[in-house]
């Protein structure tokens, strides 16, 4: 089930699988670049992807995953206007 990031709050992954993956889908609108951090343990973050094109990427599922539309600042909760992140858990690796 697909879930929505909001800009400064990180998302918990729920699969424990060392070997899991996500698809994050981002719909660039009006704010761009976004940035997609990842941390192992929710509180040392470091840019995963820059997303300035709409896109859906798979990416090794970290504990936590964040979306910001700041550089260096995963928690910022500048807006990110008309841009959307959705992110998708896949299950089965």
């Amino acid at each position: 089930m697909a879930t929505s990031l909001t800009a400064g709050t990180p998302y918990k992954t729920a699969n424990k699988k060392s070997t899991s993956k996500v698809l994050v889908q981002v719909n660039v609108g009006d704010t761009q670049p976004l940035y997609i951090f990842g941390s192992l343990d929710g509180t040392n973050y470091v840019e995963l992807e820059t997303v300035t094109t709409s896109v859906i990427k798979e990416v090794s599922a970290c504990p936590y995953i964040s979306i910001s539309a700041t550089t260096n600042d995963y928690d910022s909760t500048a807006s990110l206007g008309t841009s959307t992140a959705t992110i998708h858990e896949l299950s089965g690796y």
